[in-house]
């Protein structure tokens, strides 16, 4: 049918993941990188970016502007480096985004880690 056909030949599929990362104490970090460990399928092109927010609380979090989008990777290669974004809080949301332009191929996450540090200290 037509929405099957858009679907496959127009539209470029796509999914999300979130997920939030609580530090270990109740004092804001800045939020320094992600490291995300992922496998591109050969012959596809596929790609992940990723955005964030951080906040004090998952009721703040729901208000706060999600940053700039970063990658895509690849061509860019991880870790995501947050140190220029400003990210601090007790809490952080990420949300990465996997694109494919070839159909029943894409991206495959399989680690996520979320590096910190306590606001004011250094790294």
């Amino acid at each position: 049918d037509m929405t099957g056909y858009v679907l496959g030949t127009i539209t470029a599929p796509q999914g999300s993941y979130r997920h939030i990362f609580d530090a270990p104490s109740l004092r804001d970090y800045e939020w320094l990188r992600l490291e995300i460990e992922a496998v591109f399928p050969a012959d596809a092109t596929t790609w992940i970016t990723v955005r964030v927010r951080a906040a004090n609380t998952v009721l703040e979090l729901s208000t706060t502007p999600w940053s700039e989008t970063f990658g895509p990777y690849p061509p860019q290669a991880f870790p995501v480096d947050l140190t220029d974004a400003n990210i601090i809080g007790t809490r952080m949301e990420i949300e990465i985004i996997l694109h494919t332009q070839t159909t029943g191929a894409s991206p495959i996450v399989k680690t996520i880690v979320a590096v910190a540090k306590p606001e004011g200290q250094a790294p």
